[in-house]
């Protein structure tokens, strides 16, 4: 059986992709529109899959909610 291993993008990456600041990615990543792994101390990478649902669907309302108020947060 072949193991499917996600497609991880840096936070910068994704966030150029979407045209948007990587705070909001983190603030994204808070809200629970995009999965995030922990892959070093200080490394966090996005899941491909979530930056192309987003740019294909949009940001959810909620999520968007989140954005316009500045919550949320990057967590260390």
């Amino acid at each position: 059986m072949v193991e499917h291993k996600p497609q991880l993008l840096r936070i910068a990456d994704a966030a150029k992709s979407l045209a948007i600041s990587k705070g909001q990615i983190y603030r994204l990543i808070a809200a629970g529109a995009i999965r995030a792994v922990k892959v070093g101390p200080q490394a966090t990478r996005v899941l491909l899959e979530d930056i192309e649902k987003i740019a294909q669907e949009g940001i959810p309302p909620a999520a968007i909610r989140l954005l316009r108020r500045g919550g949320g947060g990057r967590e260390r």
